[in-house]
């Protein structure tokens, strides 16, 4: 056990932790706990996307509807 490695995405973590720990403000989204209160409506939109049956990942390159709000344009 040993010689296995945590993950880059852990390592990043224990990085982060330790200012945090020292009181610096660290807005963390590595491991899907964020540590910042979620807004309501942030929640609400979730419970939506639930409901819509959005319960996997996301593509690689993005989810289409939110590349094309964000560029203004139309992606095939």
């Amino acid at each position: 056990m040993d010689a296995i490695s945590f993950g880059k995405i852990v390592q990043i973590r224990e990085v982060l932790l330790k200012p945090q720990a020292k009181g610096a403000r660290v807005i963390r989204f590595e491991s899907g706990d964020p540590s910042f209160a979620v807004p309501p409506h942030v929640l609400e939109a979730i419970a939506e996307a639930g409901a819509a049956g959005k319960t996997h990942f996301a593509p690689n390159d993005g989810i289409p509807e939110l590349r094309a709000a964000l560029t203004g344009k139309e992606l095939l």
